[in-house]
């Protein structure tokens, strides 16, 4: 059974989140709901933890799971400058690239409500955090069997942003604004970071970190100035220079280690 875990984790989490989204899409639709009714935003949730719940039942009903993988999940307790990083990465990421922005001629940050972010971040732990049990936790080491690294982390980008889709047709989802070519971009440079991350400290913690705080610094409006082609290019070769940096430094001190 150990080999159907991938297969059974990744049916049940597009069974989850398609459902749920898909159908919340026929409701609005319908007019059986309203975009400001609380079973919209349940629904919505409920589809966002479609990766966290799909790995939690994957992982109760597949017998003789890898050591490698329970370990990685339960793996908490690691250097705390880690979990230091996961939290000051997006936020350097997002200033670096306004920095460019400004100096380009941009407009400034709008006000940041910065009281609300220790909550914001709470929240987005649980409701989008929480995917990485799934995405880092199974899908990357199972397929990491199958394919080297690189490989791996590329393909489990494609399927992260397929099982995007649905939130297009949610007039209040934020995908629903953003371009799904550049939204591809953003997933693969993101996903190599937190495979960055997991193959660097063996813990999927540290990946729902990076995960929630991510989110929080898009929920909390520092990509407010963000409204041009030209600024998504800023933010992505920013990005990409950062996971390029990180990929190479660790490179080299594993070669050096050798």
């Amino acid at each position: 059974m150990r080999k159907d875990l991938l297969n059974v984790y990744l049916i049940l989490t597009f069974l989850i989140s398609f459902g749920t989204w898909f159908g919340l899409v026929g409701l609005l639709g319908l007019g059986a709901l309203l975009e400001t009714d609380i079973a919209a935003y349940i629904s919505f949730m409920l589809g966002g933890n479609g990766p966290f719940i799909a790995s939690l039942i994957s992982l109760y009903f597949i017998e003789e799971v890898d050591q490698e993988i329970t370990d990685n999940l339960k793996r908490i307790r690691i250097n705390p400058l880690w979990y230091l990083i996961a939290i000051l990465l997006p936020i350097l990421w997002v200033l670096i690239a306004w920095a460019i922005h400004f100096v380009a001629g941009g407009d400034m940050i709008t006000s940041v409500p910065l009281f609300i972010a220790p909550i914001l971040f709470l929240f987005m732990i649980v409701a989008s955090g929480t995917e990485e049990l799934g995405w880092r936790g199974i899908a990357l080491p199972m397929l990491e069997k199958r394919f080297n690294t690189l490989v791996a982390t590329f393909i489990i980008a494609v399927i992260w942003t397929a099982w995007h889709i649905p939130l297009w047709f949610i007039p209040f989802a934020g995908q629903a604004s953003m371009n799904i070519a550049s939204f591809f971009i953003f997933v693969i440079v993101f996903s190599f970071l937190l495979t960055w991350f997991y193959k660097e400290t063996r813990s999927v913690a540290v990946c729902v970190v990076f995960h929630a705080m991510v989110n929080t610094v898009g929920a909390m409006g520092l990509e407010d100035w963000n409204t041009t082609m030209f600024s998504d290019v800023i933010l992505l070769g920013v990005l990409s220079a950062i996971a390029v940096v990180v990929f190479s430094y660790s490179h080299y001190r594993r070669n050096k280690s050798h």
